[in-house]
């Protein structure tokens, strides 16, 4: 629950530039580098928007002096139609049989508790339904794209 940029930040920013200047240098391939800034998961974490959108707003100015794309993941949300309460429902109907089965429910937990959620394994069922019903949105907007996702509780 961030709400100022870090070296780390700002070290990351300068990585992706620098890849992408050399795959146009070296391989001659322009790429079209997006970042989706993840609002909505800080929403559903319960962190402050107040932090959140501070946060963001001074990272959108960093990838702008970059040339680094951006959108905002509410944006791809409102367009999908994606609610909150549809993740939350969905959440709620993964049983224990079912979240036994996910190969990445143990990891998703120890995060979630790392987050500070109450119940660590609500938290994790949450984030999972969000990656689950907001990636069809995300391909959709995105296609013939690679997409990269990038956590770091550091950044």
């Amino acid at each position: 629950d961030k709400g100022s940029l870090n070296d780390s930040d700002y070290s990351v920013l300068d990585k992706v530039k620098e890849f992408c200047l050399m795959l146009k240098n070296e391989h001659d391939l322009d790429t079209n580098m997006t970042f989706i800034l993840s609002d909505q998961h800080g929403m559903l974490n319960g962190y402050s928007s107040k932090n959140y959108s501070i946060y963001l707003k001074n990272i959108k100015v960093e990838m702008k002096k970059r040339g680094l794309n951006f959108v905002r993941l509410s944006d791809i949300w409102k367009k999908g139609r994606l609610t909150e309460k549809q993740i939350r429902e969905h959440a709620k109907e993964i049983d224990d049989e079912k979240w036994s089965a996910i190969r990445i429910a143990e990891g998703l937990e120890k995060t979630a508790s790392h987050r500070g959620h109450e119940d660590a394994k609500m938290g994790a069922k949450v984030y999972y339904s969000a990656r689950k019903l907001e990636n069809p949105l995300i391909e959709k907007e995105f296609p013939n794209s690679i997409q990269i996702v990038f956590s770091d509780d550091k950044l």
